[in-house]
């Protein structure tokens, strides 16, 4: 397909030139002439708007040789070093290589991989995998893969055996607040246990004795912190068995106890809500919303009417939550839809609708993702994969999803249809969905035939109603009838489409809309952000809003959806309740906790700066007593943690600094009126301002052990080269899954000597100039017209001598 550097030229010139062409005719010039030199000038117009055409164009080259990374950082001492020998011995066997090594306290592996990635090369890594320092190393070796350079991985077993011990928390906690803590411990091999005992400023609050089922384990214990200010939680760790170091076997915590946040709750009742944050936070309760919001920290509007909140309070409220305060919306039987929210200016406030959830009786829903080789040509395969990960987050636990990659062909990224409830490790899904690749320029077709097809197997006997959503740039033009084909059979068969287009640089035309127009389906254009609502339709009438609450004796199950936001990461949530209202989440929301029907229960967000949290059940009066009972009485807590956010954020100087280890640099925040002068280990510190009341510094310690910034604690543990410890199956699932291979010496020679062997064809998409055939066809014009008028005054010449 022809293209045009500068189109506006064409449109310009063109009519211009015609405008000439029909004023010389009207002029009554020879009309052969003006059609000759029309042609001619259209042809230079053409060219001079710079067309273009993108060809594939393929090569082979003999493969280049071998980089070899040796690494020698302080961690591969667990290792037997003759294993390098080895592997040199057998590459030069080979090839002579490049040998590359790693020294110092860090291991850089992202960097070296990606200094030494060059079309068709070949990188040998001998190494523990355990990446800590500069590029992610699955940044590089997806980089290397995009020049079809190959990663190898020598695998080895540590000849020794290491521990570490490694605690996570959080470092700003609340006074007389209940503080979770997760005390990692890692070993080079199984089998390994070891004791681990906690205290805090000397005082041993946890002892326990850990068998590693995995070489990374992990216990948590909770600590009730009763004293303002800062406090050291030292984690010592006694292995059973061999140790090599014992710098890694202590680690110290820097914690900093604040005072309550103050909390406004808008109540027309004690609840167990309230009780609860009475205990917890320094909380004023009110029945109507002020009119000045400046000192809290959260507001919680407990079953409010929208009548609640006239302009002048909803401005207030609008205002306090987009300059960083957090926000709570408990329901009742006078808040979301049963208190009129729907279409309200404070509904754009919150990270759900007031209207039913879509998920009726459960959806089948294959999602097609499209990998070819125009998405990584218009760079949009990233935001293609964040779109999907939006669409699975807002999935109901009952739906049954499959995911399908399509570029030439097509291929299941899940094992047939699963749902939350039935086997869907929704993680895993997209962790799988973060590592798909577009294809090589120019060497994938956009196959969606092929796509629908394996999407209509597995939508076959599949239960309620069927769905095809297909995230693509549209570019199906050459595919179109048999796509058209399909798409029909499969809308035959009651599967209802959906075609979600990424704006991309140049229009692809409109073949993805003629799509869903020949098939009755649903067309979506993105052009900025994630963000879609997708039209399912048909659950919605199956289930009408109903008009009063849920009956008080009707039990509804409650399920964590999502293990891995802060709010429920440490939170066990079982039990009933009898009652909720009806809520839809929006996209870019997260859904936390829900019913077993995949109703949503808690359901997060932010707007501006602030946080939201959308409580779909009451106070604990009426239908949720369970979730303020002791089993689930953390989720609250954590739930009014995550919107504060800062509990300092009122405080007139700030400070805040995370923990690091030895060797690496500490990011220093403090908010303040007025420029700080803070110093630390006695030396005096330099900051930038970075906002409002906002500077940053940068502390590099040059030794482990406890600074203080003011009162605030600065914990340097030891060198994080001694955390990750043994061989890394984790890089090694990143090299395979970019195409490398994670092989022994012996397979590695074996796959060497084929590799070194072979001919690295590849195919690219390349830019090929047509200027010169429009140039060409001009001159051969200009030369035929000149050769014409010669002519043709040669034989009036003639003609006229003989008429002499």
């Amino acid at each position: 397909m022809i293209s045009f550097e500068h189109p506006y030229v064409i449109y310009v010139g063109v009519p211009l030139v015609v405008l000439a062409f029909l004023i010389a005719l009207r002029r009554g010039w020879g009309r052969w002439m003006v059609l000759s030199r029309f042609v001619l000038i259209v042809l230079l117009v053409l060219a001079i708007a710079s067309p273009f055409e993108r060809v594939s164009v393929s090569s082979a080259e003999e493969s280049p040789g071998v980089v070899l990374v040796h690494d020698q950082t302080p961690s591969m001492m667990l290792f037997d070093d003759a294993r390098f020998e080895s592997v040199r011995s057998i590459i030069s066997s080979i090839t002579p290589p490049k040998i590359v090594s790693l020294t110092g306290t860090t291991t850089a592996l992202g960097d070296t991989i990606i200094q030494n990635a060059h079309e068709n090369s070949n990188i040998v890594l001998v190494s523990d995998g355990n990446s800590n320092s500069g590029a992610d190393f699955a940044d590089a070796v997806r980089l290397a893969s995009y020049l079809n350079s190959r990663v190898f991985m020598v695998r080895d077993a540590p000849i020794r055996n290491d521990m570490s011990v490694e605690v996570l928390g959080a470092k700003n906690v609340v006074v007389g607040s209940e503080s979770t803590f997760t005390i990692v411990v890692r070993a080079a091999h199984l089998p390994a246990a070891c004791t681990l005992v906690a205290s805090i400023d000397g005082k041993e609050v946890m002892k326990r004795h850990l068998q590693l089922s995995n070489r990374t384990s992990s216990i948590e214990f909770t600590h009730r912190m009763d004293t303002k200010g800062a406090h050291l939680l030292t984690v010592r760790m006694q292995p059973d068995g061999e140790d090599m170091r014992e710098e890694n076997n202590v680690f110290t915590k820097g914690i900093y106890v604040v005072d309550k946040p103050k909390v406004l709750l808008i109540s027309g009742e004690s609840s167990p809500l309230s009780a609860a944050l009475d205990e917890l936070y320094a909380t004023t309760m009110r029945e109507e919303l002020p009119d000045n919001l400046t000192g809290y920290s959260a507001i919680v509007l407990d079953n409010q009417y929208i009548s609640a909140l006239n302009d002048s309070k909803l401005t207030e409220l609008r205002t306090f939550v987009a300059d960083g305060g957090g926000l709570v919306v408990v329901g009742g039987d006078r808040a979301y839809n049963l208190g009129d929210y729907s279409g309200s200016a404070f509904e754009s406030m919150l990270p759900v609708e007031s209207k039913p959830s879509t998920y009726g009786g459960g959806r089948s829903v294959v999602i097609l993702i499209d990998i070819s080789g125009s998405t990584r040509i218009y760079e949009i395969t990233d935001i293609e994969k964040a779109i999907v990960v939006s669409m699975l987050l807002q999935m109901g636990i009952y739906d049954r999803i499959g995911v399908v990659a399509f570029g030439t062909d097509a291929h299941e990224i899940t094992d047939g249809l699963k749902s939350l409830s039935g086997g869907l490790d929704l993680q895993a899904l997209i962790d799988k969905i973060a590592r798909l690749q577009a294809k090589g320029e120019g060497s994938s077709a956009t196959s969606l035939n092929k796509g629908l097809d394996l999407a209509g197997k597995l939508l076959e006997n599949a239960p309620g109603s069927k769905h095809i959503i297909i995230v693509s740039d549209g570019a199906i033009q050459n595919v179109y009838t048999p796509t058209l084909q399909q798409a029909k059979k499969l809308a035959a068969q009651g599967v209802k489409m959906h075609f979600v287009v990424v704006e991309t640089r140049q229009p692809i035309g409109t073949y993805a809309e003629d799509l869903m127009k020949e098939v009755g389906g649903e067309y979506y254009y993105v052009t900025s952000g994630f963000g879609i609502n997708l039209r399912f339709g048909d659950e919605e009438a199956e289930e009408p809003p109903p008009e009063e609450p849920p009956e008080r004796f009707t039990s509804y199950g409650l399920t964590k959806v999502n293990s891995e936001h802060f709010i429920t990461r440490y939170v066990n949530v079982s039990g009933n309740i009898t009652g909720y209202n009806e809520v839809t989440p929006k996209i870019g929301s997260e859904r936390l906790i829900a019913l077993s029907n995949g109703k949503p229960v808690l359901t997060v967000g932010r707007y501006g700066l602030g946080r939201v949290v959308a409580l779909s059940t009451d106070n604990g009066n009426g239908w949720a007593s369970v979730l303020y009972s002791e089993q689930n009485a953390k989720l609250i807590s954590a739930m009014m943690n995550w919107a504060i956010g800062d509990p300092q954020r009122n405080a007139p100087l700030a400070v805040r600094v995370d923990d690091v280890f030895l060797g690496q640099s500490a990011t220093l925040w403090v908010r303040s009126e007025s420029p700080p002068t803070l110093s630390v280990g006695g030396g005096a510190l330099q900051f930038e301002r970075t906002g409002d009341n906002e500077y940053m510094s940068t502390i590099t310690p040059e030794h482990s052990g406890i600074l203080y910034i003011s009162d605030y604690p600065l914990c340097v543990n030891y060198p994080i080269e001694y955390r990750d410890v043994g061989f890394s199956e984790q890089a090694a699932k990143i090299v395979r899954d970019y195409g490398g291979k994670v092989l022994t010496p012996e397979e590695l020679s074996l796959y060497l000597r084929e590799r070194m062997k072979e001919k690295t064809a590849s195919t690219k998409l390349v830019k090929v100039d047509r200027r010169p055939y429009l140039l060409y066809a001009a001159l051969l014009l200009f030369i035929a017209e000149v050769c014409v008028r010669r002519i043709r005054e040669i034989r009036r010449l003639l003609s006229e001598r003989r008429g002499m």
